[in-house]
């Protein structure tokens, strides 16, 4: 090590490059892991500690992400130590540095023969006036006067004692100038001018626009019979059912934006991640209740198509779009209402847009006894 110094300085450039952005970036937008987050390495360590196994293409990914992180790591340490970073530098400034020494006005530049143009003497001949002829009178008060009669006069060109002496230092310094105006926001237009001086604590992002919809009024008008807050398995659904369909659904009221995930990690349940939290995901639970249910009502000689719904109500799924095709291959309905979103989903009143056959009293019966 021939300049620990140097060598040093630019591995501590090449950590901040490739750990402090690039890893750390890969990391989170992939698992939304934070390399440098308490959090995301206590969560990790939780994991491992209660058995994790790599199962699958994504968390050989994530592993081989940090098993070889150090060897690339000193691979680009190296490279980047071998490259002669001085001489990169002067080479760029070298023709910079040209430029300013190239300046016309530049005192140290070697003199210069001038050149001295005499104007040749030489005799003009002399010019003699002749009288002008006189113009015709177009009648007595139309007389016009003869022109006076100039004198010989004699040009001629003699020359002088002293030539010119025309030469480039004594040409006239003549540049053009332009005057150099700095923008101000007056030139922008007012619009332009209201909008940057605005303060930043008014400017308000975009939000979810809310959907005001009256649940039991829709279900009432589809002919749906809704049965509100049953107790299944612990926790409290709601349901609603017509003649041969039953849908179970439930509200989910966490705000936040949510980032969905139904891909099980570690023969776990699926979680769903916000920015300091996360959760299992209630898509989840909904498909696990309706195998429960239906399961239930079978045994009890009761048939009929169950479809899980989750209504958002309060967050926002960041990938909902994303998502659509994942839930329509679980055979489960998200939609939202109030201020959920995004717009991508489908509000509740678009979900029961069709009357359906109203259920008949014994059914309804049975359900309820089965169930409440």
């Amino acid at each position: 090590m021939k300049n620990p110094k140097r060598t040093f300085l630019i591995g501590f450039v090449v950590w901040l490059l490739f750990f402090g952005w690039w890893l750390r970036g890969f990391l989170y937008i992939n698992w939304r892991f934070g390399l440098f987050s308490w959090d995301s390495w206590t969560f990790l360590f939780h994991e491992i500690a209660a058995g994790w196994r790599v199962s699958n293409r994504g968390d050989w990914i994530f592993l081989l992400s940090f098993i070889l992180s150090f060897p690339l790591y000193f691979i680009l340490w190296y490279w980047a130590c071998s490259i002669r970073w001085e001489s990169l530098l002067k080479k760029s400034l070298n023709p910079i540095q040209k430029i300013g020494k190239k300046s016309p006005l530049s005192t140290n530049r070697s003199p210069q023969k001038q050149y001295t143009i005499k104007a040749k003497p030489h005799k003009a001949p002399p010019i003699t006036a002749q009288r002008p002829i006189a113009m015709p009178s177009f009648g007595p008060t139309m007389r016009t006067k003869p022109l006076q009669e100039t004198p010989n006069v004699a040009f001629t060109n003699q020359p002088s004692s002293k030539s010119p002496d025309v030469s480039l230092e004594n040409m006239p310094n003549i540049s053009p100038q332009v005057s150099e105006q700095k923008p101000t926001w007056d030139s922008f237009g007012p619009d332009f001018r209201e909008m940057a001086e605005l303060p930043l604590s008014d400017i308000q992002l975009p939000q979810n626009q809310s959907v005001d919809e009256n649940i039991e009024e829709i279900l009432q008008r589809t002919n749906w019979t809704h049965l509100p807050d049953v107790v299944f398995e612990g926790q409290k659904v709601d349901m609603a059912v017509c003649q041969g369909k039953l849908i179970l659904f439930t509200f989910d009221d966490e705000s936040g934006d949510w980032l969905a995930d139904e891909e099980a990690f570690n023969d776990e349940d699926p979680l769903w991640f916000s920015e300091t939290d996360h959760r299992t995901s209630p898509v989840f639970k909904l498909v696990m209740s309706s195998k429960n249910l239906n399961k239930k009502l079978s045994d009890a000689g009761i048939t009929f198509k169950i479809q899980p719904l989750l209504v958002e109500r309060k967050g926002n799924l960041i990938n909902a779009e994303d998502m659509l095709k994942t839930w329509n291959d679980m055979n489960v309905i998200v939609c939202r209402t109030a201020s959920g979103g995004p717009v991508q989903l489908k509000t509740f009143s678009e979900v029961f847009n069709q009357p359906e056959e109203s259920i008949q009293a014994n059914d309804l019966e049975k359900i309820k006894q089965t169930l409440l």
